[in-house]
C-alpha cells in the first residue's frame, strides 16, 4: 500500500479463507495468495490466485490441479 492511498479489499467477495499474500519481486502490481472456496471448511483445497492491480484482474492459477497448495515462492526474476 502506498502512503496516502486508501486500502482496498481485493478478496471481500470470498467469505472463505484467503492467506499468504506475496508480491512479485519485480512487479509491485502482481500479488499471489492462497484461497479456499468453502467457508468454514478448513480441509478445503487451497488454490493460488493472482491479482494484477494495474489491470484490476484476478485469475486462479493451476485451477485443475488436484492438490492443495501449501506454500508459494516467487522466482527471483518474478517470472514464475
Amino acid at each position: 500500500r502506498t502512503a496516502g492511498q486508501p486500502t482496498v479489499c481485493i478478496t471481500c467477495e470470498n467469505i472463505a479463507t484467503d492467506t499468504d499474500p506475496s508480491y512479485s519481486p519485480t512487479d509491485e502490481n502482481l500479488l499471489v495468495y492462497r484461497s479456499h472456496s468453502v467457508p468454514g471448511y478448513e480441509s478445503d483445497q487451497y488454490k493460488v490466485k493472482m491479482y494484477n492491480a494495474s489491470l484490476n484482474t484476478k485469475v486462479t492459477l493451476l485451477d485443475d490441479w488436484d492438490r492443495s497448495i501449501q506454500a508459494m515462492t516467487w522466482s527471483p526474476n518474478g517470472q514464475s
